[in-house]
């Protein structure tokens, strides 16, 4: 199913310029922007409050300061690379649903974007993903994320 999605689509044939200046010509548009994942080794760890993405702050610190951050309406997405190929599921922590990881298949949407009500998207001061490389890791589980609700629970 992933391999039918846009996003996988877009992730296997590219976006050419023109198809950029098409997409942002509008110049009213209330377009937002999105990044492709699965590229490259390209991950990011969608937490789904600001409670799940502390908890694995602390578990992670020096990671989390050197990899590209940002808040979203609702939580935060951790930039990274993988070694091997992860797909879109859910993401752990103790067993616990705590957001989602999105690899090949997915995209998250990203700053500069804005939803209608109001509530945006910003990067962490210093993270952007134009500031930071995505650090690379070589297991998610490494970092006491898994995509599997029993696995997780022997993870921390």
């Amino acid at each position: 199913m992933a391999h039918q999605s846009l996003s996988y689509m877009l992730m296997v044939n590219g976006v050419t310029e023109s198809d950029c200046r098409k997409w942002f010509s509008d110049a009213v548009s209330d377009g937002n922007i999105g990044v492709v994942c699965g590229t490259n080794g390209l991950v990011v760890l969608d937490f789904d409050s600001e409670r799940s993405f502390e908890k694995f702050k602390r578990r992670n610190t020096s990671l989390v300061k050197a990899t590209p951050v940002e808040r979203t309406p609702s939580g935060y997405h951790v930039y990274l690379r993988v070694q091997t190929d992860v797909f879109c599921k859910s993401l752990y922590i103790r067993g616990r649903k705590q957001g989602h990881v999105i690899g090949i298949g997915g995209f998250v949407t990203c700053t500069p974007s804005v939803l209608h009500d109001g509530r945006a998207y910003a990067w962490l001061p210093g993270q952007s993903i134009l500031e930071l490389e995505p650090q690379r890791v070589d297991k998610l589980a490494s970092l006491g994320v898994t995509q599997n609700r029993l696995s997780s629970l022997v993870c921390f």
